[in-house]
């Protein structure tokens, strides 16, 4: 039942962004005012939705394609870049879309405060010199939750691409995060509003998962039974016609 799934191979290191840190006042003070309104405008008890915190002119009416980042920032990374722009140019999206949930459904908000977090994901869509980066808020934290808000955000029919890490991945499947029982109707749900792009982590990044190779980690995708895979050398796989047996 999931339309697509692919690996993505990440080799780069997720170096910090220390430029965007400094920039944004993490270390300093500076008007966190419009994003503290937007915090609050955001409630986990109303239907799912994204609320845009930053885009260009003519980019909130084109989104017919996008790859949306979901990721907590904090900070940025030269890792979050390259995963917009590899899954940008290789699934043909138009806007790359920064999302950041306003809790999380595992930690609380350590280091960087919100506010500061969504002046870092300003800084780096204002770096992107095509316009095609916009910045989204939402409240919910679960991944069913936030398809159905992009869903709403974009047009009916739109292709929406949502990146994320292999560590995240196995979140997503895991039963622990959905009422017993409702594991397979809940990525149903997910599955039928978007498309997965699951990135494969450097091996020798930390992590609270076991160290797995590349080719160990696309292996795990794989057995999910919901397969297509994008090898590290990006060489393509088409993917089935019917959802494997």
């Amino acid at each position: 039942y999931m339309r697509v799934a692919f690996s993505l191979g990440l080799r780069t290191n997720a170096l910090a962004l220390s430029s965007l840190m400094a920039s944004a006042g993490v270390q300093a003070s500076f008007d966190a005012t419009r994003f503290e309104r937007a915090l609050s405008s955001l409630d986990i008890a109303s239907p799912p939705r994204v609320l845009l915190t930053y885009a260009n002119e003519g980019s909130v009416t084109d989104l017919q394609s996008v790859a949306v980042l979901d990721s907590s920032f904090n900070p940025p990374t030269s890792a979050h870049l390259y995963l917009l722009q590899a899954a940008s140019e290789r699934f043909g999206l138009r806007r790359r879309l920064l999302l950041l949930a306003k809790q999380n459904a595992d930690k609380p908000v350590v280091g960087a405060t919100l506010p500061q977090r969504l002046r870092m994901m300003e800084l780096l869509a204002q770096a992107d010199e095509d316009g095609s980066t916009l910045c989204g808020l939402t409240a919910h934290p679960l991944f069913v939750d936030k398809a159905t808000a992009l869903q709403a955000l974009c047009p009916p029919q739109a292709r929406i691409y949502l990146l994320v890490g292999f560590d995240t991945w196995i979140r997503i499947t895991d039963p622990k995060y959905y009422a017993a029982g409702k594991l397979h109707e809940s990525l149903r749900t997910l599955f039928d509003k978007v498309d997965i792009v699951v990135a494969s982590r450097d091996p020798g990044s930390a992590s609270n998962l076991a160290p797995l190779t590349l080719e160990e980690q696309e292996a795990a995708v794989r057995l999910k039974r919901w397969t297509s895979t994008l090898t590290p050398s990006f060489a393509q796989h088409p993917p089935p016609t019917t959802p494997p047996s």
